[in-house]
């Protein structure tokens, strides 16, 4: 399900219960958060960005209707509507194009046999009590515009509802086409102008209805038939563009205007949601039945990117021990492989293990041990069960799981293993890390206290043992309480709150404090260290990239925007002057690491039909090696391939000048390069 933001992401509710945000001017993925609901209305108008304060409103799986805060890694429910029957939910709750009204088919009418309620939230106003609209008979399906609301009722009546004016009645749209019916697909579009039906006695044909502002409509005009019945409706942004589904896979866009045929896609299977966005409407996002996503360029009518069940971050997090990289990777039927790279091998040694998943759990973290035999993997279930699993990295055999010692562990929980992988470090409650030994199985408790005011909101999470043998910790703030009113107030809810997220490292052999910087908002994503421990390399769930040294975590500056899209992996040089990072957008990028300035520009890899990310470690000798797009004819499009190359770029033109031979002559420079000044880089005295 998705819904766009007043920013311009796009933000999906996938399958496997996650909250994806795609950012639509880039066409990548911002982030994802799990959350507890199956359904997502839309926005209040008040998101500020990825996944910071963005208020939206969902539905669960009792019905109940939340308006909720997100941001990375957390969802905070700030307002909850009266439950609602599952069914009710599914029949219609939405929220207008503004973000201000929120339209929820809530009750029976007493004393009113068949009729029911639909009540009008003033989602700047929660905690003024909703106004409620009469109906003669209960809601089928409730399409909203920017401001208006249509409601299609079992009688077959579709009415328009202003909720800006001081009354609520309803008015009646003049119908006189052929009877709507319960599966009847209706969209409106977001100017309030206009609105799609495709009645359920004629699934193939689709009628527009022009609305006036008294919601009286003219006599509908009717589009050319489809092939088969359609199956989503999707407005563009301006109103003047209707993208339509059907059973067969084509999605076909029209001008509203004039009729006319835009565009026709191809999707191998039928969309049930719809988005166009930009202006106007280039892009066009499609879901389908299996909840793939799917991303098309309308200018080349050809898919631009295509998202699975699984894939919500599309790099899964992967650590490096030395030449040693583990992490994951996930299929689209739930299953996932235990994955480690010998990056000392050339070409790269590729290891693949499948995970013993327990029902209804996935892989959420990962960490190694420094001797390189073990790696602990989290699994959670998004909610309250987390188990750690340690797993023989030689084998891929598992070990042992490992049980939250109690109820009080937070869901997200992650570990960390010693260097010699005979204790696990996790977090087990609020501000607490767990030790456990593994062969006596016994805990021991370490309170962590950080310093400054927001030290009681500041949780902490371990990452990994650095190479000086501290322990790197995180401690996620999600910013003050905010209170859901009690009495009817003006103005909005949520504002962004001012987190002070922690990094830290603590003494292993007590559990004390040693040192601690702020991370802001910022939640790592991503972390490097240099073989040394004198640089640490933190990439950010919103694509930054934040350097400190030394013991004491003092902190050498940020790269707000480090790379397009997200940033799939991240290592330190050998000599502790280079930063290399990958992206999910297929480009390494190199950073100064005493500047952060960036050394030239990035360098993309071949990615032909390919989607998967670039990622790229430094090797103890100073090559990079890792995985690239697999840019191979008929490759899997999600398909990776191994590498090794120099790091140097001086070392990149030795190569190109022995694979070539000779330098380019002025004639083809002037045809491959252009204008720039004619140099001979094959030659040592240019």
């Amino acid at each position: 399900m998705t819904s766009r933001a007043g920013d311009g992401d796009l933000y999906i509710l996938t399958t496997d219960d996650q909250l994806m945000s795609v950012d639509t001017s880039r066409h990548v993925i911002d982030g994802s958060v799990p959350v507890q609901a199956t359904r997502l209305v839309g926005f209040t108008g008040r998101a500020t960005g990825p996944f910071v304060s963005a208020e939206l409103v969902t539905i669960d799986t009792t019905g109940r209707v939340d308006a909720v805060n997100a941001w990375p890694g957390n969802i905070e429910r700030v307002v909850t509507t009266d439950a609602l029957r599952p069914d009710q939910a599914r029949s219609g709750t939405v929220i207008t194009a503004d973000g201000r009204w929120l339209a929820v088919p809530e009750r029976r009418v007493p004393d009113r046999p068949g009729s029911t309620s639909l009540a009008i939230y003033d989602t700047t106003h929660w905690g003024v009590r909703p106004r409620l609209v009469t109906l003669t008979s209960p809601v089928v399906q409730v399409v909203a515009g920017r401001h208006r609301v249509v409601a299609l009722t079992e009688d077959d009546r579709a009415v328009v509802i202003d909720p800006r004016r001081s009354s609520l009645r309803p008015e009646s749209i003049r119908w006189t086409g052929p009877p709507l019916g319960p599966t009847t697909i209706l969209a409106m579009s977001p100017d309030d102008r206009t609105l799609a039906v495709v009645p359920d006695s004629s699934p193939r044909n689709l009628r527009l209805v022009r609305l006036r502002a008294t919601a009286t409509s003219s006599s509908p005009r009717t589009l050319p038939a489809v092939s088969q019945s359609v199956t989503g409706l999707a407005f563009a942004d301006d109103g003047n563009e209707l993208a339509i589904a059907s059973a067969d896979g084509s999605i076909s866009i029209y001008s509203v205007g004039s009729g006319v045929l835009r565009s026709a896609l191809a999707s191998p299977s039928p969309a049930t949601q719809l988005t166009l966005a930009g202006a106007p409407g280039s892009f066009l996002y499609s879901i389908d039945g299996r909840g793939w996503v799917t991303s098309w360029d309308l200018t080349g009518s050809q898919p631009y990117l295509t998202l699975q069940p699984g894939q919500v971050d599309d790099a899964d997090p992967a650590v490096q021990v030395g030449d040693l990289v583990a992490g994951w990777r996930t299929s689209p039927d739930g299953s996932a492989d235990l994955l480690t790279l010998d990056l000392s091998a050339d070409p790269v040694r590729v290891r693949d293990h499948a995970l013993s998943l327990r029902a209804g759990t996935r892989p959420t973290g990962i960490d190694v041990a420094d001797d390189e035999r073990t790696a602990v993997v989290t699994l959670g279930d998004g909610r309250r069960r987390v188990l750690w699993q340690i797993y023989d990295l030689g084998s891929g055999r598992l070990l042992s799981t490992v049980a939250a010692p109690g109820p009080s562990t937070p869901p997200s929980a992650q570990a960390a293993l010693s260097p010699d992988g005979r204790l696990l470090y996790a977090a087990v409650g609020p501000h607490t890390i767990g030790v456990l030994d593994l062969s006596s199985r016994h805990w021991t408790m370490w309170p962590v206290t950080w310093s400054g005011d927001a030290a009681a909101r500041v949780d902490v999470e371990p990452w990994h043992v650095d190479p000086d043998g501290h322990l790197v910790v995180w401690g996620p703030d999600p910013g003050p309480t905010v209170h859901q009113p009690t009495r009817p107030y003006a103005g909005p809810v949520l504002a962004q709150p001012p987190a002070d997220s922690r990094l830290g490292l603590l003494d292993t052999s007590n559990g004390n404090l040693l040192a601690q910087g702020s991370l802001g908002h910022d939640q790592p994503q991503r972390i490097g260290w240099s073989s040394d421990g004198a640089v640490l390399a933190i990439v950010t769930t919103d694509g930054a990239l934040e350097v400190f040294h030394g013991p004491h975590l003092d902190r050498v500056g940020r790269a707000s925007v480090a790379a397009p899209g997200s940033i799939a992996s991240v290592s330190v040089s050998p000599d502790d002057r280079t930063i290399v990072t990958g992206s999910t957008a297929g480009q390494l990028q190199f950073w100064d690491a005493d500047s952060l300035a960036q050394e030239g520009p990035g360098l993309p890899a071949p990615r032909g039909d390919s989607i998967a990310p670039w990622e790229a470690w430094f090797t103890h000798t100073g090559l990079l090696a890792g995985l690239l797009p697999d840019d191979r004819t008929g490759a899997d499009p999600t398909g990776q391939r191994t590498y090794t190359m120099p790091a140097a770029p001086s070392a990149w033109v030795d190569a190109i000048c022995r694979t070539a031979g000779d330098d380019l002559t002025r004639t083809e420079w002037s045809t491959y390069v252009g204008s720039r000044p004619y140099v001979r880089p094959c030659t040592t005295d240019s």
